[in-house]
């Protein structure tokens, strides 16, 4: 039994870069930056959010082995059972711009990227949001099967598998508006309270940001109710596994270098259902509730101050210790503020629902029923997939003495049905996956290895599923296709490897893999009429733009530098903006090349208890590229591990140090969209055929890294071990940078130390 009760926070600070034309000096003719282009990368929208795991994992297990005597053959019977409940309670707190282009330059400059610092921006807002999860999983995974040998040569093996799991997630929301309350009780128009903007840089602090209006998001007169969400999403995957193995030892006496065939079968079977419910009002969502509630006819916002006077549930967040990994320059006013109590929305779903109930009372929007009445089954989410694969493999082994080799090829077959809530499709692909291990003993300390073959790997469920996921802003969405093919490679490995000592070893690889294919976004911009009045348009710079109100189009268009928010919601009011819908589809290739180092060894030769030390090293260097020139995800150039030990009279002492350099982390990111190596801000990145073509367009990358990592235990006898263990000793901080390493992201989630005790019976 295994049991786990633990909570972390994490805190992270975000941006939108966008490549802007400046004239800093106010001479009349634009500057250039540290860019291709010239343009300098503002950071147009800056959002901090705050985020507290709450997770309690409970895990049991038995296994059972029965050995029949007088007979060379065992049982074997394993149950588990996996609990899991886990909630997080988060802030997101964003400043953004009624016009972008409203700059103030006064100290402005920019930095060796290109990055604009110290400058500040008029007509200013801020949005505080309060956002939660929280999953309930109960899982088991049962296996039956044994071995036998039939002779002394033959032997059989089985299984058959049985794994199931279920899961309730649910995501909430509860945001506010900044709405000028003067203005209001002045003349009833509902604006947005607006005020001015300072940004401070400093290498690679978290910018530091200060308001004309130092309360501005700590006080609830001007902070009223926007919207409130709900989303439940029931999961359940299930999957029966066979497979029979046989393994032959000499089976002919002729062919000696022969020494064991293998042979076997496998098949599974595996089901996955999504099924999403969503709170609505009458068919409505609870969104812009400030514009949209009436009482008697009258358009009436609620109040923070109101709210929480008459329902409660809204508090004071002001950590002590936010960002103190990357540090802020000077202060940030994003990480103070006032909002819905994140654990209410996580853990007391029910209670917040009332005190929303509460406030609807009486006004053109009221709730009745519970929470339960009020939600309503998503059939555009809804996904249903049958997977069934059939898999035969063959494997001789060889040996010429200072030769050998394992020579074996699979077969693979998978058959696929994916079902919506209206349409359903199959789709079915066979792989033949060969391979080649081949070892020659140069010396009795010195090994050359030598490998080849394809391999494969099927995409997730979740790429799978033709179901529409668009998210609240009704902004962007992503679809996947039943029709996806699976990750397919070729890879070659060559390696020496020399041993020395007492278990002190030198080794060198290279290797080369041919990815024949993987899957790539293909965006599209989707009409939808829902968008004319629930569309959120504040990160104008993502909304898609139609050439056609209604008719939906391949070509994803967004605004030029010289159009602002203004125009965006004049598009959207016409008809004339949709959503961005990536869908994944096959069409990815690319190659990855490079060499790999290795060292270790333990010091025996030193007197007494030093002899217990050690040290183990490696490196590699991989080169990748796609077609358009871009390097594979998560791939680095450079990557270090290394591990000093020591092992003496039942202690056991490591400190390891694991460093990679920075790697392309996801492409198309919408916060840097539209930053590409070029800089132009203009956005095509997928035709080489237009002006501005950039494939780079979007790149995000997560920077370069390092982390120490210690470990210690001591066995106390034979039975009892007492364990300590610390993680991100030095406290790192995680960046992502865009294609101009310009960071846009700060993320930090601290040290983490955990003591404990193992018995052993």
């Amino acid at each position: 039994m295994s049991y786990q009760d633990r909570t972390l926070r994490r805190d992270e600070f975000f941006n939108l870069v966008t490549p802007t034309e400046l004239d800093l000096d106010g001479d009349g003719t634009s500057d250039q930056a540290n860019t291709p282009s010239g343009n300098y990368l503002v950071r147009s929208q800056n959002t901090v959010e705050q985020k507290t795991e709450q997770r309690e994992r409970t895990a049991y297990g038995v296994s059972l082995q029965w050995a029949p005597k007088d007979t060379d053959a065992f049982v074997y019977l394993d149950i588990n059972t996996t609990e899991l409940d886990g909630g997080q309670e988060a802030y997101s707190v964003l400043n953004d711009s009624k016009d972008y282009g409203d700059l103030i330059l006064d100290d402005a400059y920019d930095d060796a990227q290109g990055q604009l610092e110290n400058f500040g921006s008029g007509s200013v807002f801020v949005q505080p949001k309060t956002w939660a999860d929280f999953t309930t999983n109960e899982s088991t995974s049962n296996a039956l099967g044994g071995e036998w040998f039939i002779t002394d040569k033959l032997k059989i093996s089985g299984e058959i598998a049985y794994t199931k799991s279920e899961s309730l997630r649910t995501k909430s929301e509860f945001n506010l508006r900044p709405i000028s309350r003067s203005q209001y009780e002045e003349d009833g128009t509902i604006t947005e309270h607006l005020f001015t903007i300072t940004m401070l840089g400093d290498g690679d602090q978290v910018p530091g940001i200060a308001f004309s209006d130092p309360d501005a998001l700590l006080d609830p007169n001007n902070l009223a109710i926007r919207q409130f969400t709900h989303q439940r999403y029931y999961e359940e995957n299930e999957e029966t596994a066979i497979r029979f193995d046989a393994e032959y030892l000499e089976p002919f006496s002729s062919l000696s270098f022969l020494t064991k065939v293998k042979a076997g079968v496998r098949t599974t079977d595996r089901d996955y259902e999504l099924d999403r419910f969503d709170l609505r009002n009458n068919g409505s969502e609870l969104k812009n509730l400030q514009t949209s509630v009436s009482y008697d006819g009258v358009v009436t916002p609620t109040w923070v101050d109101e709210f929480n006077e008459a329902f409660g549930g809204f508090k004071e967040i002001n950590h002590s210790n936010s960002f103190d990994q990357s540090g802020i320059a000077g202060n940030n006013a994003l990480t103070h503020y006032y909002v819905y109590d994140g654990a209410a929305l996580a853990y007391d779903i029910d209670g917040t629902y009332a005190r929303v109930q509460q406030m609807l009372e009486g006004s053109n929007m009221e709730l009745t029923g519970s929470l339960a009445d009020n939600m309503v089954r998503n059939t555009g989410s809804y996904a249903q997939i049958n997977e069934e694969t059939q898999a035969l493999y063959a494997q001789f082994h060889l040996d010429f003495d200072a030769l050998t080799a394992v020579v074996g090829a699979r077969y693979v077959k998978t058959d696929l049905t994916s079902n919506t809530f209206d349409q359903s499709g199959e789709y079915d692909y066979s792989d033949f996956l060969p391979s080649l291990n081949v070892t020659y003993t140069l010396t009795d300390d010195t090994i050359l290895r030598f490998a080849a073959a394809k391999v494969m790997r099927r995409p997730e469920f979740g790429e799978l599923s033709p179901a529409l996921s668009v998210d609240n802003s009704l902004v962007t969405g992503t679809q996947g296709s039943y029709q996806l093919d699976p990750y397919r490679v070729t890879q070659y490995d060559f390696s020496a490897e020399h041993y020395f000592g007492e278990g002190g070893m030198v080794s060198a690889a290279i290797f080369y893999k041919d990815v024949e294919s993987f899957t790539v976004a293909s965006s599209s911009c989707v009409a939808d009429p829902d968008t004319v009045e629930g569309q959120n348009v504040t990160e104008y710079v993502n909304v898609c733009l139609l050439d056609t109100a209604g008719v939906s189009q391949a070509d994803v268009n967004y605004v030029t530098g010289d159009q602002d928010l203004a125009y965006v919601e004049a598009q959207r009011d016409a008809g004339l903006t949709g959503i961005v819908i990536d869908t994944d589809v096959n069409g990815g290739s690319g190659e990855v090349a490079g060499v790999e180092l290795a060292y270790q060894q333990q010091f025996s030769f030193l007197p007494g208890m030093w002899s217990g030390l050690g040290i183990s090293t490696n490196y590699t260097y991989a080169d990748s590229e796609q077609p358009d020139g871009n390097p594979l995800l998560d791939i680095s150039n450079h990557t270090f591990n290394g591990q000093i030990y020591w092992e003496h009279g039942g202690f056991q002492v490591r400190l390891a140090y694991n460093w990679r350099d920075k790697y392309l982390d996801s492409q198309d990111e919408k916060r840097v969209r539209p930053v590409g190596a070029l800089a132009t801000g203009i956005y095509n990145r997928t035709n080489p055929d237009e002006p501005f073509f950039d494939p780079t367009l979007g790149n995000n990358y997560r920077d370069a890294r390092g982390q120490f990592d210690f470990s210690a235990s001591y066995d106390v006898n034979e039975n009892i071990t007492l364990v300590a263990n610390a993680v991100n000793l030095t406290a790192e901080p995680y960046t992502q940078v865009s294609e101009l390493d310009s960071i846009w992201l700060y993320s930090e989630s601290d040290r983490r130390f955990t003591l404990g005790v193992r018995g052993r019976w």
